[in-house]
């Protein structure tokens, strides 16, 4: 059984991801509170994070991706849990994209393709965060209760866009695909739009070519995250385009493309226009972003050196204090 998630059940009390997960949690952060509360009319959102697994002896799942290349924490409360890990490197995904499209599933292993691979067995107790896009198998040696849950995150959204694609290409079915995806991009978006806000103030062509004294980096600090996730959010924001883009198609439902139309159907549905607004405020608060993106991109380098400076000074200060005073003769 792994497909059991009980958020909503009287389990929910007992099973809560670790706080690194929650701290990165795409829904944790920016979905909106109200909406997952199962008193919500709209009680549609991503309930991904509290699944608990029973695995007898024996059992063996096969090489997958967890979808839409999400993290995963995983804990074994009681048993054991035997994986073979395999890198997302280009060419291992390639592998995996022709075994997924392949009819010799059964008798094809697909490990025999792969590189890199490496086994670690789970006992009860230990934790396991199974880093995005990671190629794996499970076998369980004795029967085995396991929580664990998925999780996406700023930091790896090249990854999870891949695999998005790979499972798009290979034709996973909805209920196989990480639920509300395009939704939790526009929730995503907008709270970074919200969190770059900062980063707004008038700009003259020679202002984009000063270089920031200290001062103003330091004040930026808290502002412009690390130059990976400004990289992830503005693939986050292109995607998003994209859907708009095919939103305002007006020749689709004439083409007679039945994929088409369900493609735009399906993107106008995510839209959280309670959250966001009409269509054309949708558009404008990607345009936001999208300034806000390219001036932080334009001071990130700097921002990064500041805050490796503050976090070394930080480290030396502490070191200093939990070092034994001399004694005094």
């Amino acid at each position: 059984v792994i497909s059991l998630e009980v958020t909503g059940t009287p389990l929910q009390a007992y099973v809560e991801a670790p706080q690194l997960v929650r701290d990165l949690d795409w829904v944790t952060r920016d979905w909106p509170s109200e909406r997952r509360d199962a008193t919500c009319a709209d009680n549609s959102w991503p309930k991904v994070q509290r699944y608990v697994l029973m695995g007898v002896e024996g059992a063996y799942s096969d090489w997958h991706i967890d979808f839409a290349g999400s993290s995963v924490y995983y804990h074994v409360i009681w048993g054991q849990k035997t994986f073979l890990f395999a890198p997302p490197t280009p060419r291992n995904l390639a592998a995996y994209k022709a075994w997924c499209s392949s009819t010799r599933q059964d008798f094809d292993w697909l490990g025999d393709h792969l590189h890199g691979l490496t086994r670690v067995d789970i006992r009860p107790g230990e934790t396991m965060l199974i880093p995005s896009g990671w190629l794996h198998c499970v076998y369980t040696p004795q029967n085995t209760l396991v929580v664990g849950g998925n999780f996406l995150t700023d930091w790896n959204v090249a990854t999870q866009w891949k695999l998005v694609g790979i499972e798009d290409a290979t034709k996973v079915p909805k209920k196989f695909r990480f639920p509300h995806l395009k939704r939790l991009s526009w929730y995503v978006a907008s709270g970074w739009n919200r969190r770059l806000s900062g980063m707004d103030r008038d700009e003259t062509d020679e202002d984009r070519e000063r270089i920031l004294s200290s001062a103003q980096v330091e004040a930026l600090v808290d502002v412009v995250p690390p130059k990976k996730v400004l990289e992830g959010i503005e693939l986050v924001c292109q995607s998003l385009a994209d859907d708009l883009e095919l939103m305002q198609d007006e020749f689709i439902l004439e083409s007679g493309d039945e994929r088409a139309v369900k493609q735009q159907k399906a993107a106008r549905e995510a839209v959280p226009t309670h959250h966001v607004g009409s269509l054309a405020k949708a558009e404008a608060m990607l345009g936001e972003l999208k300034e806000r993106l390219e001036r932080a991109m334009r001071v990130a380098d700097q921002v990064d050196a500041a805050r490796q400076g503050l976090a070394s000074k930080a480290c030396q200060n502490g070191n200093r204090a939990a070092s034994p005073r001399k004694a005094r003769r």
